[in-house]
């Protein structure tokens, strides 16, 4: 088990402790519980002691940006496409 802090039902922070009885007195506010090690940064808390991943993003139905590679080897095949449209190659 490990020691988890819980901030609008999610895993916010995994805790250094070993149990809460080795916890030091924070804030009323601080909420910190037991999980088992599985659990991680971002998982979703019930409030009674149960854990769930969060669910997967979508994939996006957008192409991913051009990297500056990408953008420079578009350039340069224009380039070369223009060079030979003059007979400069």
């Amino acid at each position: 088990m490990q020691i988890v802090q819980i901030i609008e039902n999610k895993v916010y922070w995994i805790a250094p402790y070993p149990s809460l009885d080795a916890v030091p007195p924070f804030s009323d506010e601080i909420v910190l519980v037991e999980a088992p090690d599985d659990v991680r940064v971002g998982w979703l808390y019930d409030g009674k002691g149960g854990f769930t991943e969060p669910p997967k993003e979508p994939e996006s139905p957008f192409e991913p940006e051009p990297t500056n590679m990408d953008i420079m080897g578009a350039i340069q095949t224009l380039t070369e496409k223009v060079d030979e449209g003059f007979g400069l190659s």
